[in-house]
């Protein structure tokens, strides 16, 4: 149940509360309530994720994006270094969920272990995946954005951005994705 800007479960929540669910249940929301979506509409959902600590969690994610019939999502500061093989873990799990599925992601090129802070995921699922006709992310490795281009009807085409802009901090402690920045720059 939406009141204001509060999501007030309307079912007592299960004992093991994932990641996922909490940050869904816990967001504020904004625009439109998200009702039953419509045949031939596209849902486009963003989120500053805030973390995804471990596989269980990013599968969490996808759950949560298929029970809201969500077409692409952009998800920021995922803190996941996306190497090929978390990338192809992903690809793995969307496959299990999805009909078909697409992922593009991008973090810093820091040599950090699995966390690391910021990174963007542009994720595409179902009848859309097979309408890509461009994706790419941003070149300099800062993990600032990653995008899709979708062919639509009549000639119609349509690029979801999913950006990242770190906040200045003058002080950065060493694992922050300003001072991850730096390191790269």
């Amino acid at each position: 149940v939406l009141t204001g800007d509060l999501l007030i479960p309307t079912q007592a929540l299960p004992k093991k509360v994932t990641k996922a669910q909490r940050a869904i249940i816990n967001t504020k929301h904004h625009g439109d309530t998200m009702s039953k979506k419509e045949e031939n509409w596209m849902r486009i959902y963003f989120q500053n994720i805030n973390g995804i600590p471990t596989t269980e969690d990013l599968l969490s994610y996808m759950e949560e994006m298929q029970s809201k019939e969500v077409d692409i999502w952009g998800w920021v500061e995922t803190n996941v270094k996306w190497t090929k093989e978390m990338e192809s873990k992903a690809k793995y799990m969307g496959g299990k969920i999805f009909k078909n599925f697409t992922i593009v992601t991008n973090c810093s090129d820091d040599p950090a272990k699995y966390h690391q802070q910021g990174s963007t995921c542009t994720g595409v699922t179902n009848q859309l995946s097979g309408q890509i006709i461009d994706k790419d992310c941003n070149p300099s490795k800062l993990g600032r954005w990653s995008y899709v281009k979708i062919a639509g009807r009549d000639q119609l085409q349509v690029t979801v951005v999913t950006a990242y802009r770190p906040c200045i901090q003058y002080n950065p402690g060493n694992t922050t994705v300003t001072a991850q920045q730096i390191r790269v720059m």
